[in-house]
């Protein structure tokens, strides 16, 4: 009878992990959609297109060229760029979820321990923390494909919103400033850097409650920088894989953006390495010891049962 209750609870334990993942998964879609959404609004409403779009047809074409052929407001960067930052800080905020104090000193043994925390909004993130142990394979496959599918809900939207034609001019019409392949990969690079270093550090290892307002100010100043250089929001690539999904930005943009993701989230897992790897500063025998702590602990807590 004992042993049959352990396997209830057990199996009641698995379901709820299960249940729990799925939840994790299913705001990281909505949180993902809202953030795209409000991010291409945003260029948007900068651009007047919706205006622009009432004009009739035969002039349509001349005042698209004047609205994105660089005769925006000189506000255009700071708007879209607070757009950015005050909804990853909202949507971080709505979906964030403390870690287990104590459980980042015992990655490297049990990775399963690891508690992703949720609120991630964006790959470079994704990639940063699943590289450094903080979540499993399967996390981190769910978490990019959540993102992917918000990002595609989020661009879609706007095609029920605003004429296509309006809807592809005010992303194609505006060219980038930084033009070489390999200097828009380094740039993609350094402006995805800061937002996984805030989750990196700010929530994975301070367990800080002020996360969700450091990424803000962290996709605040990856767009101020960005936005000018390569036409579009800095330091996550999901508005641009929305717009390529829905038509609106040709297949090539693609590129530079998803490269610059993953050296970005690279860069930040190696950066996080060098500076907290304990197998650095501590030497290879502090893997042992803690492998005795866990062993230890585990121990006094069978004995204590």
């Amino acid at each position: 009878m004992e042993m049959d209750m352990d396997t209830v609870q057990v199996e009641h334990s698995a379901r709820m992990s299960i249940l729990s993942e799925v939840r994790t998964i299913l705001i990281e879609v909505v949180i993902t959609t809202i953030w795209v959404f409000a991010t291409i609004g945003s260029q948007i409403a900068v651009s007047s297109c919706i205006e622009a779009c009432k004009v009739p047809e035969s002039d349509l074409s001349s005042a698209m060229a004047d609205l994105a052929g660089g005769c925006k407001p000189p506000t255009a960067a700071i708007q879209v760029s607070l757009a950015s930052g005050f909804t990853a800080a909202v949507t971080t905020g709505i979906a964030f979820l403390p870690r287990r104090p104590g459980t980042w000193q015992r990655q490297s043994l049990k990775v399963t321990e690891a508690n992703s925390g949720g609120g991630q909004l964006n790959p470079v993130v994704t990639l940063a923390v699943g590289i450094r142990g903080f979540m499993r394979p399967v996390q981190i496959l769910f978490y990019l494909l959540a993102h992917a599918t918000g990002a595609v809900i989020g661009a879609f939207m706007w095609k029920t919103i605003v004429d296509f034609e309006c809807y592809h001019e005010v992303f194609t019409m505006r060219k980038p400033m930084v033009q070489q392949l390999e200097s828009q990969l380094l740039l993609h690079a350094m402006l995805g850097l800061p937002i996984a270093l805030v989750h990196l550090w700010a929530h994975q290892r301070l367990l800080s409650m002020g996360t969700p307002v450091l990424v803000g100010f962290a996709y605040i100043a990856s767009t101020l920088v960005g936005f000018p250089l390569i036409a579009g929001v800095g330091g996550n690539p999901l508005r641009t894989v929305g717009l390529v999904a829905v038509g609106a930005l040709p297949a090539k943009e693609l590129v530079a953006a998803l490269i610059g993701a993953l050296l970005s989230g690279l860069l930040a897992a190696v950066l996080d390495l060098l500076i907290f790897g304990r197998t650095l500063w501590e030497g290879r025998n502090r893997k042992a010891e803690l492998h005795e702590e866990v062993e230890t602990d585990s121990s006094s807590a069978a004995h204590s049962e």
